[in-house]
C-alpha cells in the first residue's frame, strides 16, 4: 500500500511541475483541479492510474517548455512501470536521455529522482541492474559525480548480497574515491562502512577493524550525523568474531545508545539490540540475553517484514531455550530460524547480477572500439584534406603576388595548430586502446581461474601433459578436471572442450559451460560422462533461455572418467573423438576406427554427432567403457590443431596427419610429447595466422 501511495504522489509531483509551466492555459488548469480530486475514495487504484494517464496526455498536449515536457514524460514513465509496461518505461527514459543530450543541457533532477525510485521499488534484481546501468549512462551525460558515487555503491551492495566480496569491495572503493574527490562526506562514510563490513564477512578481521574505525571517524566528523551507531555496531561484530565478547558488548551498548539518541526507527534499533543479546549469551549471562532478545523481538515485529536481525534473534532464542532445558520451545525457535534463513538466502539471483554486468561491460568495450575506429577514419580524412590543401597552396604561391604570401603564412600557422590537435587525438586513442587491452587481460585472469592448475593435474594424472594455446588473449577452448567417486572408488574426470567462437565471446561461453559442468558433478553428483553431458546440455540451455534472442552457442567436448587402480576408462563426446594408442589385441575395428603402425595401433572412439547446447534432434549422449592396459596412451583434443592452415600450399593439417603424428610420438616421455606437438604446430603454421584455439590432453596409463 505504501508503494502504491509513493507511485501516485510521485506522478502527482511531476504533473504539477509540468502544469505550472502552462497554467495560463485553461485545459492544464482543469487537469490540475481534476488531479486534486483523486485524493478522495471515489476512485479505485486502477481508476486513479487510468485518470493519471488521461492527465498526462492533457499535460503533453499543453506543454511548451523543455522543463514541462520533461516532467510530463517522466510521469508517463512512472505510470507505465506501475501498470506493468516495464520495457515501455525503459524506452521512455532512454528517449529523454537522447533528447536532452542532443540539446546540450539536461534538467536532470527529476530524471535522477525517477531512476532512484524505480531502482528501489522492489521490481527484481534483473530490472534493478538495468536501471543502475541506465543511471551510469545518465551520469556520463550529466557529469553528476555525487550520483555516480551513489550508483557504484548500489552495485557494490548487490555484489555483497551475492557473497561476491572481492567485486563488492572494488565497487565500494570506486564510490568512496569519487565521493572523497567531490566532497561528498556522507556517501564516503557509507562506502567506507560497507568496505569494513564486507571484510568482516570475508573473515578478514584486521582489515575490517581498520576500515570500520575509518568509518567511525568520518561519521563523527559529519554535521548532524545520525549514523554514528552503525559503525559502532559493526566494530562490535568484528570483536565478537574474534571472541572478544566484552569489548563487543561495549561497542553494541554504545551503538544502541546512539540509535536511541536520534530516535532511529525500530528496524535500526534491532541491529544493536540483537547483537547485545548475542554478546550476553556468549558471556553466559542469560537474564540480560533474554531481556535484549525480547527487546529485539518488539523492534522486529514493528517493522512488518523479515530481516537479518530477525534471523539472528530466532537463533539466539533457540540457544537460550536450549540452555534452559526448554526443548519444545527451542525446537520451535530453530524451525523459525531456518524458515527466515531460507527466505533470505533465496531473495537474490547472483547469475542475473553477474551476467547483466558482464553484458554491460562488453557493450561498453564494443562502443569504445567503434569510437576508436571512427576517430581513426576522421584522422585519415583530415590528413588527406591537409595534403590537398598544401598542394593547392603551393600552386597559388607560384601564381599570385607577394601580398598573398601573408595569407599563406597565416594558413600554415593554422595547419600547425591542426597538427597539434591531431597529435593530442592520437594520444587519447592510444590511451583508450590501452584501457581496452587492460580489460581483456583482466578477463584472461578471470578465465584462468576456471582452469585447473598444472600442479593439481599432475597430482591426479601423474603421467600427463596439457598443450593449451589460445588464438587470442582469452579463448573458447578450455580444459577441465574434477575428482569424484564411482561405485565406491575414487575416479578422475577430465575433458578438453571447444566452445562456440574464440576471443572474448568464446571465453564468455566457456565460463557458462565450465560452470555447468561443475554444477553437474557437485550439485547433481553425476559421475557417468554421458549423463553428465546430458545434464550440462540442460543447464547451458537453461542459462541461454533468459535471452530474448535465440542463442545456439554451446561446445564440442571429449569427456573422460578414469579409475586409475582398475585401469577402466569411461568416455563420452560431442563431436570430439578419443584417441587411444595401444598394442592391445582386444580392440577391434568393430569397436572403433584403427590405424596400425608396427606393433602399436591408434584406436579412435567416435563421438556423438551433436553439440552440448541447443540442437534440433538432441539425443542422450553415449558412454563407452574401455578396459586399458599398462602403457596405453590416451589423447583428447579440440579441432584447433587439425584445422590449422600451413605447409607449403597453405592447406589444413587435417585429422589423418594429426592421428599419425600422435602415433609417431606416443613412445616419447609424456612431457616431451607436449614440446613435440608445439614444434610440429609451429613448423606447419609457419608465418600464417593461428586460426583457432588449440587444446590437447595426453595421458599414459
Amino acid at each position: 500500500m505504501l508503494r502504491i501511495l509513493i507511485s501516485i504522489l510521485l506522478c502527482s509531483h511531476f504533473l504539477t511541475t509540468s502544469f505550472s509551466q502552462a497554467k495560463k492555459e485553461s485545459r492544464a488548469i482543469s487537469a490540475l483541479k481534476t488531479l486534486d480530486s483523486l485524493s478522495n475514495d471515489e476512485y479505485t487504484f486502477e481508476g486513479k492510474l487510468a485518470r493519471i494517464s488521461e492527465l498526462i496526455n492533457i499535460s503533453l498536449y499543453n506543454s511548451k517548455s523543455d522543463s514541462s515536457i520533461l516532467s510530463s514524460n517522466i510521469a508517463h514513465a512512472c505510470y507505465l512501470l506501475r501498470i506493468g509496461e516495464f520495457e515501455k518505461s525503459i524506452n521512455k527514459i532512454d528517449s529523454l536521455i537522447v533528447v536532452f543530450k542532443d540539446k546540450g543541457h539536461t534538467p536532470v533532477t527529476q530524471i535522477e529522482s525517477t531512476l532512484y525510485y524505480l531502482a528501489s521499488s522492489g521490481i527484481g534484481v534483473k530490472q534493478e541492474i538495468q536501471f543502475l546501468i541506465k543511471m551510469i549512462e545518465l551520469w556520463d551525460v550529466t557529469q553528476n559525480q555525487a550520483m555516480s558515487a551513489y550508483t557504484y555503491q548500489k552495485i557494490g551492495y548487490l555484489f555483497r548480497n551475492q557473497r561476491l566480496y572481492r567485486k563488492a569491495i572494488e565497487y565500494f572503493d570506486k564510490s568512496r574515491s569519487i565521493a572523497k574527490r567531490n566532497n561528498r562526506p556522507y556517501i564516503e562514510q557509507w562506502s567506507t562502512h560497507y568496505i569494513g563490513s564486507t571484510y568482516r564477512r570475508m573473515g578478514n578481521a584486521d582489515s575490517a577493524l581498520v576500515w570500520n574505525k575509518r568509518s567511525l571517524d568520518l561519521a563523527l566528523n559529519l554535521e548532524n550525523c545520525r549514523v554514528i551507531g552503525t559503525p559502532l555496531n559493526e566494530l562490535g561484530k568484528v570483536y565478537y568474531s574474534l571472541g572478544e565478547y566484552r569489548i563487543a558488548l561495549e561497542y553494541h551498548l554504545q551503538s544502541l545508545k546512539e540509535k536511541q539518541k536520534v530516535n532511529e526507527v525500530d528496524w535500526g534499533l534491532s541491529w544493536a539490540s540483537v547483537e547485545i543479546a548475542r554478546d550476553y549469551l556468549a558471556l553466559d549471562i542469560l537474564d540480560s540475553a533474554k531481556h535484549y532478545a525480547s527487546l529485539t523481538e518488539q523492534y522486529c515485529a514493528s517493522t512488518g517484514y523479515f530481516t537479518k536481525e530477525n534471523e539472528k534473534l530466532k537463533y539466539v532464542q533457540y540457544l537460550i531455550s536450549e540452555k534452559e532445558g526448554k526443548e519444545v520451545e527451542a525446537l520451535n525457535y530453530y524451525k523459525e530460524f531456518h524458515l527466515i534463513q531460507d527466505s533470505l538466502n533465496n531473495s537474490e539471483n547472483a547469475q542475473d547480477l553477474t551476467q547483466n554486468l558482464a553484458d554491460f561491460e562488453f557493450e561498453k568495450e564494443k562502443k569504445l572500439l567503434a569510437e576508436i575506429q571512427k576517430n581513426k577514419d576522421e584522422l585519415n580524412r583530415q590528413e588527406r584534406k591537409q595534403q590537398e590543401q598544401r598542394t593547392f597552396y603551393l600552386i597559388l604561391v607560384l601564381l599570385i603576388t607577394f601580398s598573398f604570401g601573408v595569407f599563406l603564412f597565416f594558413r600554415f600557422k593554422k595547419e600547425k595548430q591542426q597538427k597539434i590537435t591531431i597529435s593530442d587525438q592520437k594520444l587519447r586513442l592510444e590511451e583508450a586502446h590501452n584501457e581496452v587491452q587492460d580489460s581483456i587481460n583482466y578477463a584472461k585472469r578471470i578465465q584462468s581461474a576456471i582452469l585447473p592448475p598444472p600442479k593439481l593435474v599432475k597430482q591426479y594424472l601423474e603421467e600427463s601433459f596439457i598443450f593449451y594455446r589460445p588464438k587470442d588473449i582469452v579463448a573458447g577452448d578450455f580444459y577441465w578436471m574434477e575428482t569424484t567417486q564411482r561405485n565406491g572408488k575414487d575416479i578422475v574426470m577430465y575433458a578438453a572442450a571447444d566452445c562456440t567462437g574464440h576471443g572474448v565471446p568464446g571465453a564468455m561461453v566457456s565460463v557458462v559451460c565450465s560452470n555447468a559442468m561443475n554444477r553437474a558433478i557437485k550439485e547433481f553428483e553425476i559421475n557417468d560422462p554421458g549423463k553428465l553431458l546430458d545434464k550440462v546440455v540442460e543447464l547451458v540451455t537453461e542459462s541461454f533461455e533468459k535471452s530474448e534472442d535465440l542463442v545456439k552457442d554451446g561446445m564440442d567436448i571429449a569427456l573422460c572418467a578414469i579409475d586409475i587402480e582398475s585401469r577402466t576408462l569411461w568416455y563420452a563426446g560431442a563431436h570430439n573423438p578419443l584417441y587411444r594408442v595401444t598394442n592391445s589385441t582386444t580392440a577391434t575395428s568393430e569397436d572403433a576406427k584403427i590405424i596400425e603402425e608396427g606393433e602399436r595401433k591408434l584406436v579412435e572412439y567416435k563421438a556423438d554427432k551433436q553439440p552440448v547446447g541447443a540442437f534440433e534432434h538432441m539425443k542422450a549422449f553415449t558412454t563407452t567403457e574401455i578396459k586399458l592396459e599398462e602403457g596405453d596412451v590416451i589423447y583428447t583434443s579440440s579441432d584447433g590443431f587439425p584445422d590449422q592452415f600451413g605447409g607449403e600450399k597453405g592447406k589444413k593439417y587435417k585429422y589423418g596427419a594429426f592421428k599419425k603424428f600422435l602415433l609417431s610420438i606416443e613412445n616419447e616421455p609424456i612431457d616431451q610429447q607436449k614440446d613435440l606437438l608445439n614444434a610440429e604446430f609451429e613448423r606447419w603454421k609457419g608465418d600464417l595466422e593461428q586460426v583457432d584455439d588449440v587444446c590437447i590432453i595426453g595421458m599414459r596409463v
